[in-house]
């Protein structure tokens, strides 16, 4: 079977999917669905080399312990990293905390933070925490009409010697816009070459090819949930600069070189970032994800997403009363788009979409300051699409939208 064709019967690979044909699920932005790939991954390590990591002499622990390297391994080469740069975590959230933290050494009193009025609050709250602790100044960065960055603002921002950290989202959780992280960086490089460059990669990992060193990335962060993997993994890359000297944020077992009554010493990073038991399968199941992502080719998989999106741009412009949020291009939309009717309560939509089979999310997304202070409405449907959807999925989402509306009005 070619790729295409593979593709467009991608849901048959999913079991949760492929038992439930009514469903439309849209909700992958929140969490993706699972392979089954992935699923006999997590069975197999469980079914037969279950055991701690990295402590055990006995050979199945030998046997766990290469495994969750050599997924270490794995993700690394996925994101365009070096393993000893690739720290496990819980998640983005996890990842973005510790993150923060790291970041805190380079921050004097009035230096500045720039982050983004867009942002996902767990990349805008532990830097708001880091600002107040250090004395530094946390600037808010506008969005365009179209729901991008405003990369004039930014070089103007940058030309500032304050600017010590910037942290942006690789693609946005609520309008769906990508930063160009390239044009970002060189932006960095010739203005501010003392910034460091956060980067939020929830949305882009297995939607897109990246390359975390080319990009000029310093620190970064994505969940294995989001790309087909299993929750509780998450995924944090920062550069030797950052992760030396050594600053563990948790410590306990199996980050310790020594320990005397008087002083500890810890082994270097990742390890020295990674105590207690960590989570073995889901960083084997996360491992599992990038072959089975490296499998179909993420730019067949955005190419395929590109077109669905296009697809539910053109029929959401059809129904009434309905605004999407940011551009009305689909182009910019990478795999999210967002909406709100008016006259009827977001929550309302999606509670009576979700009764009649179709899986979207209303709220505001972890994302206040952007839904109240700039788009000026309480909450908005968000539509976010995956490999696995198909036009069947849109329709389906059309026609009990439009059923909705005509209810609820």
């Amino acid at each position: 079977m070619d790729t295409n064709t593979r593709l467009e019967n991608l849901r048959s690979e999913f079991p949760l999917l492929a038992s439930m044909p009514e469903l439309a699920y849209l909700d992958s932005a929140a969490t993706s669905q699972k392979p089954a790939a992935v699923l006999a991954a997590i069975t197999d390590f469980y079914t037969t080399s279950n055991a701690n990591v990295h402590r055990g002499l006995y050979p199945l622990s030998e046997k766990s312990t290469a495994m969750y390297e050599s997924a270490r391994e794995t993700v690394a080469k996925f994101i365009g990293a070096k393993p000893n740069n690739v720290i496990f975590t819980s998640g983005s959230t996890h990842s973005a905390n510790q993150a923060a933290l790291l970041l805190k050494k380079y921050l004097q009193p009035g230096d500045i933070i720039l982050s983004w009025v867009a942002d996902h609050h767990s990349e805008f709250l532990p830097l708001q925490r880091i600002a107040s602790e250090s004395g530094a100044i946390q600037k808010l960065l506008e969005v365009t009409t179209d729901g991008n960055l405003d990369y004039e603002q930014l070089a103007i921002e940058l030309k500032s010697s304050q600017v010590k950290i910037l942290a942006l989202p690789s693609i946005n959780n609520v309008l769906g816009t990508q930063t160009d992280l390239a044009k970002v960086s060189a932006l960095i490089k010739e203005f501010s070459p003392n910034c460091k460059f956060m980067v939020d990669l929830a949305q882009h990992a297995g939607y897109k090819n990246l390359n975390v060193l080319e990009l000029g990335i310093d620190i970064g962060f994505f969940s294995g949930h989001k790309m087909f993997a299993e929750t509780g993994i998450g995924v944090l890359f920062a550069t030797n600069e950052i992760l030396n000297p050594l600053n563990p944020i948790f410590l306990g077992g199996g980050m310790i070189a020594g320990v005397s009554q008087n002083k500890t010493t810890f082994l270097p990073a990742p390890a020295g970032y990674e105590a207690g038991t960590p989570n073995i399968a889901g960083a084997i199941s996360l491992a599992a994800a990038c072959n089975y992502f490296s499998e179909l080719g993420l730019n067949n998989i955005s190419a395929k997403i590109a077109e669905l999106m296009a697809y539910l741009i053109d029929n959401l412009k059809t129904v009434s009363d309905l605004a999407i949020l940011g551009s009305q291009e689909a182009s910019t939309h990478s795999s999210i788009a967002s909406f709100f009717v008016q006259g009827v309560h977001p929550h309302d939509i999606a509670d009576v979409l979700g009764q009649n089979g179709v899986a979207v999310r209303a709220g505001h997304h972890c994302n206040q300051i952007l839904h109240r202070e700039v788009l000026q409405i309480p909450a908005s449907v968000r539509v976010s699409l995956h490999a696995y959807n198909t036009k069947k999925d849109i329709d389906k989402l059309i026609v009990e939208l439009n059923k909705a509306i005509t209810l609820l009005k």
